[in-house]
């Protein structure tokens, strides 16, 4: 989110965020525009993948990295998940 990004190249926060294997800057939110996945109409189901990382580096040892995004939908629900390390 932008004001997260906000934040953390801040005065506070005193840093910076990197896009690596794809990932892209989209204005007020980040994209992950190399996915592959599944689409079953007939269950109602996605389950998709999406590569690429964003990294969070800043003030008070911040050091937050997203990779690995993944979104699993079945009929209108879904879950968005990500590996996350700090």
């Amino acid at each position: 989110r932008r004001t997260f990004r906000e934040y953390v190249t801040g005065s506070i926060g005193q840093g910076k965020w990197t896009l690596a294997d794809g990932a892209q800057d989209g204005g007020a939110l980040f994209r992950f525009p190399q996915g592959k996945g599944t689409y079953d109409a007939k269950k109602e189901t996605l389950d998709a993948e999406f590569s690429g990382s964003i990294r969070f580096t800043g003030a008070h040892d911040l050091d937050l990295k997203f990779a690995a995004v993944t979104v699993a939908v079945t009929q209108g629900e879904g879950t968005l998940s990500a590996d996350v390390t700090s």
